[in-house]
């Protein structure tokens, strides 16, 4: 899925800002485009997980 959020810079807006992100339950997980690094690929990602209560600290 893809996601188009707003944003923070007013000069970006109209540009191509686009994240796509998987949904597992009550995990989300961004996936940022992918670069390279040193000559390798590289992919950065962000996970983040719903917690419903003190138990899931």
């Amino acid at each position: 899925m893809s996601l188009q959020p707003g944003a923070a810079n007013p000069a970006a807006v109209g540009g191509s800002f686009v994240r796509h992100v998987e949904i597992n339950g009550p995990q989300v997980t961004l996936l940022f485009p992918p670069t390279t690094v040193d000559g390798q690929p590289v992919r950065n990602t962000l996970a983040l997980k719903r917690l419903s209560g003190v138990a899931d600290f």
